[in-house]
């Protein structure tokens, strides 16, 4: 097995908590987020009107009698409108996403944020792995924690002369918009 095969086990062992009380978090915020797609349509659609009547009435004072524009004035109309004509094109992708998440029902979606999150959160055990190997680190290091917060990782990773300070960041557990993510951040320790 190589230094960094065995580097790479040690941080899985020492992330498994971390990653079940990840996962646990995930499925929480998975289903809270799978409710709140109809609201995330409802006010897109709103979004998406409110846009649209707000083009239609561009330059409408520099119309003709036959709701023309003159070409100086249409070129106005398309640097004042193509910001607001992208944001729907935004918005009604976000609509066709939801609609497309409903369809799955609420137990495939939240499996499926799951099984996204885990291979994200092995992939990023896979980096902390791969940074303390370009480091120098050997598979027999230490890890003393700073933290009794299940939710966090927060270590100091030492071999006796290189030390550096592991955490977790975990974002948008309360979110009802999106589902929890989360990353190690790894930095020289003093």
């Amino acid at each position: 097995m190589s230094n960094f095969d065995s580097i790479h086990e040690v941080v899985k062992s020492q992330t498994a908590n971390a990653r079940v009380t990840y996962l646990g978090l995930v499925r929480l915020s998975a289903g809270r987020s799978y409710d709140n797609l109809p609201n995330k349509i409802t006010d897109a659609k709103s979004k998406i009107s409110s846009l649209n009547n707000k083009i239609r009435n561009c330059c409408k004072e520099k119309r003709d009698s036959c709701g023309r524009l003159s070409f100086a004035d249409l070129d106005i109309y398309i640097a004042q409108t193509n910001p607001m004509r992208k944001e729907v094109e935004k918005l009604e992708r976000l609509i066709r996403q939801s609609e497309k998440f409903i369809s799955m029902g609420k137990e495939s979606f939240v499996e499926n944020s799951v099984e996204k999150a885990a291979m994200m959160f092995d992939s990023k055990v896979f980096a902390m792995a791969d940074k303390l190997n370009q480091k120098g680190f050997t598979p027999e290091c230490k890890f003393s924690s700073l933290s009794s917060d299940p939710k966090l990782f927060d270590v100091v990773i030492t071999d006796g002369e290189k030390k550096v300070h592991a955490r977790s960041v975990l974002a948008a557990e309360y979110s009802e918009c999106m589902v929890a993510h989360f990353r190690f951040i790894i930095t020289n320790a003093k």
